[in-house]
């Protein structure tokens, strides 16, 4: 929860700084082949701040807003050894 919170506030300064409709979404689908010194990373991303896309409502407004590239991720990363393969 308290990431949440850090990471609201820090969206919520940017987006007075930059005039850009900013927001802080949620559990969104990702998936990397090859993420630098991680490896291949699928699932959900915890937080991902961006822009919101063809929207100039607020996103409490927006009935589905969309996000545009991330500016910011945060994953917690769990390792795990697949079936059939040695870890």
């Amino acid at each position: 929860m308290a990431i949440a919170l850090f990471l609201a506030n820090a969206v919520s300064l940017a987006k007075q700084k930059t005039k850009k409709a900013l927001a802080l979404f949620s559990q969104v689908t990702f998936e990397c082949p090859y993420l630098r010194g991680i490896g291949p990373v699928s699932g959900s991303l915890d937080y991902i701040s961006s822009t919101v896309m063809n929207t100039t409502l607020p996103v409490s407004d927006t009935p589905f807003p969309q996000h545009g590239p991330p500016y910011f991720v945060v994953v917690e990363t769990k390792a795990s050894t697949p079936i059939g393969r040695e870890g």
